[in-house]
């Protein structure tokens, strides 16, 4: 037997006495409104009845778990099981469920080992499930596709085969396995989600809509549907009637309540609201020091979002020191599912002894999926080092810049142009090129590729920084992060390869860097530092020759994010 939950004595005194029923349908409408303290008051005083109540004991686990207390939840489990020996399945489930929703695959595996030896339908699907979460799509789908060989009319097992094939970006495979569930039932809710959630992968909200169209009225009002509208208004531009579905989505339980959370938490990074504090130091050999501190916001606008920026830019070098305050204003905002504008407009205090602007205009084009392109001018102001922030130096630049990911999302291209004038009397043309692949790790995200870059100044003059002639850059990138769940997250980044200097001798190049974040669950909250070492490279003070310049820059920072701080 397990010990009552600990209820207020006053609680106890005046509602002791009502019936279970009550309390049940009680604690069951509470779930429903998402007002889960109350309804865990509710089924504590079930079970300061009846301590073994089988129903109360595994609702109140349930909702520990849709209430993202994790820990407890599980506690809670394991308590209805030992308990309730008969009900050791649902037990189980729902703590491998628990482990997989906290990206512990092989934890959760191991909770449905014993159920999958005996071929337990339910355990298959789960295990499937969660391997696809992994990444570890061709196990996944070795399991499921061995269980639909025995089962070939099981709806839910094909839907999910369907599901993990999308996820793993072989569309047509998928369209054709969720064909075989509508040739059965051609007003399949899940099937026709599932066709509209890869038309929406495939860059095309207006299939997506006309796939949620076929859906019965009632069907279109089914949570995992309003969630999928929702998913097709933020591709269409209409970020507020996004956040709008996903906030009352986010306050159900049920099984869509994780993803709508999720996407609500991308919403707010991506609009706000938010404010983050951070401070960034850079330090090279050559003696030069740059000191950031920076204070940032960003709140919803419209469809879009407006920040607003202040910081303290603060350079030295041997016996100079030299300091700007900055103020800056944007605004960024979609023009309908394909466009997306932006604008900005910042304000030096001290730039050569008077006050300076900047200015900056984007406009950007999704034409397909995985396609972008993008158009930049801006009007920026040299301050890298003290003896540029004693000059008036500004660059009025135009960039062209398309990136292009494909092959289910492993493979990408990027390439940009560039032209600068710059106001000291010369002019800066750049490009770059890059590759990347992305490789299949379980657990991880690991990238590799290869970067070509170069630019040059029609004349080379005494700008204090560098600003060579001729430079071109050739090497190789790397990059891994890990993931737990979205509470941490552990990145690492290197980058090699050779430069030349206005037609000089090939000089070796590397760098690398790290950083961390934390959000705790708790409270609405970042915590990120980041740390970068570089040899030879941009920018140096003695504009002679980089080959032997070092450089470190460490970061730290908060964000303060959500509705309820704001």
């Amino acid at each position: 037997m397990i010990p009552p939950l600990p209820t207020p004595a006053a609680l106890l005194d005046t509602q002791a006495q009502e019936p279970l029923g009550a309390l049940l349908t009680r604690a069951r409408q509470a779930r429903e409104a998402a007002r889960m303290e109350e309804a865990l008051r509710a089924y504590g005083l079930m079970l300061a009845q009846v301590p073994e109540h089988e129903t109360a004991l595994l609702e109140r686990a349930e909702t520990l778990a849709w209430a993202g207390r994790y820990r407890e939840a599980a506690e809670a489990y394991r308590a209805f099981r030992k308990v309730h020996p008969g009900r050791a399945l649902d037990a189980d489930l729902r703590l491998a469920q628990l482990a997989a929703w906290q990206n512990r695959t092989g934890e959760a595996l191991d909770l449905l080992d014993g159920w999958l030896k005996q071929e337990h339908r339910q355990a298959v699907l789960d295990a499937a499930t969660y391997l696809s979460w992994g990444g570890r799509m061709p196990e996944s789908l070795r399991r499921l596709r061995a269980w639909l060989e025995s089962h070939p009319e099981d709806r839910e097992a094909r839907l999910l085969e369907a599901k993990i094939l999308g996820w793993d970006g072989q569309f047509a495979e998928a369209r054709a396995a969720y064909g075989k569930v509508l040739a059965r039932t051609p007003s399949d809710r899940e099937a026709l989600a599932g066709l509209a959630r890869l038309d929406l992968w495939e860059g095309s909200p207006g299939r997506a809509h006309g796939a949620l169209d076929r859906m019965a009225i009632g069907d279109r009002n089914h949570p995992e549907s309003q969630l999928l509208q929702a998913q097709v208004d933020l591709a269409e531009g209409a970020s507020r009637a996004a956040r709008a579905r996903t906030s009352t989505l986010a306050a159900k339980p049920g099984p869509s309540q994780k993803e709508a959370r999720e996407l609500l938490e991308d919403l707010t990074g991506a609009l706000g609201p938010w404010v983050e504090l951070s401070a960034a130091r850079t330090d090279t050999n050559e003696g030069l020091r740059l000191e950031d501190p920076l204070f940032r916001a960003r709140v919803p606008l419209g469809d879009g979002a407006l920040d607003l920026g202040a910081g303290q830019h603060r350079t030295g070098f041997r016996d100079q020191v030299r300091s700007t305050r900055e103020l800056s204003l944007g605004i960024t905002h979609p023009i309908g599912s394909r466009w997306r504008a932006s604008a900005s407009v910042s304000r030096l205090s001290d730039l050569a002894g008077e006050p300076a602007w900047g200015h900056a205009l984007g406009l950007g084009l999704s034409p397909s999926a995985g396609l972008d392109l993008r158009l930049d001018h801006s009007r920026s102001l040299a301050i890298f080092t003290p003896a540029a922030l004693a000059q008036r130096t500004a660059f009025s630049s135009t960039d062209l810049g398309a990136s292009w990911r494909f092959g289910r999302g492993r493979h990408a291209l990027g390439a940009g142009l560039g032209h600068t004038d710059v106001s000291a009397g010369s002019t800066r043309r750049s490009f770059f090129g890059s590759y990347e692949y992305r490789i299949p790790v379980t657990g991880f995200d690991l990238r590799v590729g290869a970067l070509t870059r170069g630019f040059g100044y029609s004349a080379s003059l005494p700008l204090g920084f560098f600003n060579p002639e001729h430079y071109r850059w050739n090497g190789a990138t790397a990059s891994l992060a890990w993931h737990k769940g979205r509470a941490f997250e552990a990145a690492l980044n290197a980058r090699t390869g050779y430069q030349v200097v206005n037609q000089g001798q090939a000089q070796f190049t590397w760098s690398y860097g790290a950083a961390l974040s934390w959000t705790p669950r708790s409270a609405p909250v970042s915590l990120f530092a980041s740390w970068s070492h570089s040899m030879a490279g941009l920018p140096v003070t003695d504009p002679t020759d980089p080959a032997d310049y070092r450089e470190h820059t460490l970061r730290v920072g908060l964000r303060l994010r959500g509705d309820r701080w704001f």
